[in-house]
Parts: structure tokens; sequence; C-alpha cells
């Protein structure tokens, strides 16, 4: 964790940079508003041209705030206009599809990484409700997206539920989905009623046991981050009646084991299953 927002921050620091130096001389506030009409820019985002789109995330100012969750903001003075909202979804919704197509092995047209994570940190610099359903799909991604949707406060706990029954192709994002709820329990955990911690442990055990069709036809290595991602979940939810799935993780009972799409146990992960065991007598 603390590596890892490290090296975010670095990477941040590395980026505004970067941007700086795009944008040319002048205070901050002096590219507050983009010499093009944002219409032009939202046009350029669903281009599908790198170029194109490289230059209106460009144009589109950022600023840091290290005090937020979000840490991303739009530049003070600029204001995003809907039509700008709407084009950068559809942007990471785009992003977000040619993912899933090369992760199952599908031809698929996506950008250069680095360009994802411009669009990522543009679209978590809105602060619009509007961009929860885009963001749970690249929740998976990172800290970053899981700390923007946590900042939209306990509703995206509904979202995030929905994410981990419906991953369709892609188990991955699930896997994202299932470290929000466990960030959301840490935070919220007194607040939340009855019936969503049911439903929080229901995910929980749907993913355990890979109740879910698309466990067994996935690739392991796809499958092992949602696995270990419900194993850390359920862990912290701490109810006894998770306790036994996760005992047959960490037995490495073969068929609970193939049952999630491994032909035999994953060391790392039977060893995290058998460190986590004892939280759940406690509980």
């Amino acid at each position: 964790g603390h590596h890892h927002t490290g090296s975010m921050k670095r990477f941040a620091r590395r980026l505004g940079l970067i941007v700086c130096l795009v944008a040319g001389p002048g205070s901050p506030s002096g590219w507050a508003q983009p010499q093009r009409p944002q219409a032009e820019l939202a046009a350029d985002l669903i281009s599908r041209d790198v170029h194109l789109v490289g230059a209106a995330l460009n144009a589109i100012p950022l600023d840091i705030d290290a005090e937020s969750l979000r840490y991303w903001k739009l530049a003070d003075g600029f204001e995003a206009s809907p039509e700008l909202v709407a084009a950068l979804i559809e942007a990471l919704d785009d992003e977000a599809t040619q993912y899933e197509l090369f992760s199952i092995g599908e031809p698929h047209a996506g950008m250069p990484g680095e360009m994802m994570l411009s669009i990522i940190h543009t679209v978590i610099a809105l602060d619009d409700p509007k961009t929860i359903p885009v963001l749970m799909r690249v929740t998976h991604t990172g800290l970053g997206v899981r700390n923007a949707l946590l900042d939209f406060g306990p509703s995206v706990i509904d979202e995030a539920l929905d994410c981990t029954r419906n991953p369709g192709r892609w188990i991955t994002a699930a896997g994202g989905c299932l470290r929000l709820l466990s960030a959301a329990l840490d935070r919220w955990k007194s607040q939340l009623a009855p019936r969503t911690l049911d439903r929080i442990k229901g995910a929980a055990l749907k993913h355990l046991t890979c109740e879910n069709p698309s466990y067994r036809k996935r690739m392991s290595y796809a499958g092992l981050s949602p696995l270990s991602a419900a194993v850390s979940l359920a862990a912290n939810i701490g109810a006894p009646e998770l306790a036994a799935p996760v005992q047959q993780l960490a037995d490495g009972n073969p068929d609970a084991w193939r049952k999630c799409g491994f032909s035999e146990p994953y060391d790392r992960l039977q060893s995290k299953a058998q460190e986590l065991l004892p939280l759940f007598v406690e509980h």
C-alpha cells in the first residue's frame, strides 16, 4: 500500500512536470481555461486517434490536492461542460472495453497504458457522480480509482455490489470491486445497515465458492486477483459462515481449487488463506 502510494505520487509529480512543460510558461491559473473550445476537445477525446486524444487530455488543466482522497482535481477556474464530461466517460469506457478484449485474447485497439492512466486521472478529477459506473470498470487498476470512488461516500457500495455480480467476461474488474467493498467496510462498517452487510457477505461467498459460471471458463491468472480479494474481504467481515470456503482453499482441497479454474492450489494464495483463517475464529 504505502509503496504503491509513494510511487503514484512520484508518478504524479513527473506527470505534473510534463503537463507544466507542455502547457508552456505562465502561472497555472493562466491556463485554467483551455485555448480550445470544450466541444472540440470532446470530439477529439472520442476520436480513437492517439495524438488527438493526447492533445485533448493535455488541454484539460489538472491540479493535485495531496490532502484529498481523490488527489486529482480540475485546475481552479476550469469547469468541465456536460459534453466534455460525457466524452471523457465514453473515452474511458471504450478503453476499458479494449482492455477486456485484450485480456481474453481477442483483437483490440487500446491506447498505450500511460494514456489510459491520463484518461483515468482526468475522469477522477471531474469529481462527478456520473463517472461512478465507468470508474467501477477500472477499479482494479489501483488505489487511485478506489480512493476516488470512496470519496463519493457509502452510496458507491450498491454499484460495487453490482460490479461483483456482473463481471461479464472480464473477471478482473470484480476483484477491484471486492477490494473496494473491503475498503468501504474499513471506513463505514458501523454505519451500514444489516441488509447491506449481508449483501457484502453474499458477494464474498459467491466469489469464494466460484459460483459465478464465468469463473469456470476464465484463465486462471485473471481469476487469481478476484479470488485473493474475496479471501481478504471474507477475513475483513469475519463471519463464521465464510470460514469454510477459505478453509478449503487453505487445505488445498483439489475440488475447491478446480471449481475456481485452477488445476492445482496456487501457493501464495493458499498461504494467504492459511494466515487469515484465525480471523474467523476471533469473531
